[in-house]
Formats: structure tokens, sequence, C-alpha cells
């Protein structure tokens, strides 16, 4: 009986193990990150104190305006759109700076009132926010507002990067 049960037992496994269909899991491959608009940290410090001292702005620009302005240029300067940890970028960075985070927070509130979003509606929000704070030193582009050309280069290159829909 010990043998029959022991026989039919084997039997029972043979018969699972054929059953079962292998299905191979996924080899997670890590995509290469994009490149960053301005991969030179140095020329970045540069534009953003530049930015944030006035020289990029109109001439009437207030203190609030050129701070954000220059956080802004700073993270999206080190960070392109498509970077599969912008999200998490954008939240450290926001941690970072209270006058950004402030008013990314009321630009959300009047835009989504009482709706918490995602990672992916945040980084669609933030290039529109982005866009609107940046548009006078997009244009200015043009003017040769820019202390240097390795600067409108790098700004032109994070604009192209961020807001492709504009033309710079």
């Amino acid at each position: 009986i010990v043998e029959e049960d022991h026989r039919q037992a084997l039997l029972s496994a043979e018969k699972e193990e054929e059953e079962q269909v292998y299905t191979p899991t996924p080899k997670k491959v890590n995509a290469p990150r994009p490149p960053s608009p301005s991969s030179c940290p140095l020329l970045n410090g540069r534009i953003s104190q530049t930015c944030l001292d006035g020289y990029m702005l109109m001439p009437n620009t207030t203190t609030l305006e050129r701070t954000v302005a220059s956080a802004i240029l700073s993270f999206c300067l080190a960070t392109h759109p498509q970077d599969r940890d912008a999200d998490v970028k954008l939240r450290v960075h926001l941690q970072r700076g209270p006058m950004l985070a402030r008013e990314f927070d009321m630009y959300l509130m009047a835009l989504l009132p009482s709706i918490d979003i995602g990672p992916k509606d945040r980084l669609q929000a933030w290039k529109a926010f982005s866009l609107n704070k940046l548009q006078h030193i997009i244009k200015a582009l043009h003017d040769d507002t820019a202390p240097s050309s390795v600067e409108r280069v790098a700004i032109k290159s994070c604009a192209d990067c961020w807001f492709p829909e504009v033309v710079v």
C-alpha cells in the first residue's frame, strides 16, 4: 500500500510538472537615461545665478519672480523630461525650494482644486507652469539679453527639450 501511494504521488507530481506552463520572467532592462539639456553643473549654476540676479528677466521683476525662474531653470537644465526619475527629482527639487514649491502648489490648486495628481500629470503641470514662468527668458534669447552665447545655447537646448511646441 505504501509503495502504491508513493508511485501515485510520483505520477501526480510528474503530471503537475507537465501541466505547468513555463513562462519566463522578463528581464528588467534599464533603458538609458536621456541626457539632460545641459550637462555642465557649473554652467547651470551660472545661468541660475544670472537669472536670480535679474540679468535675464524684464527690468521690473520682483525677487520672488527671479527666484522662481532661477529655480525652474536650475531643474530644467539638469533634468530631461523623459528621465524615468524626473518626477522623483521634481519632488526633491520642490522640497529643497519652498518658494518654488509654494508657487507650484498655488498653480496646481488653481488648475485642479482638491485633486491629488499622479507623477505623469504632475510633470505635465510642471511643464505648463515652467513655460508660463520662463516665457520672457525664452523670448529674450533673440534679443541677446543672455550674458553669453554659451548660456543662450544652454537655455535654447533646455527650451527645445522641455517645450518642443515653442519655437525658440
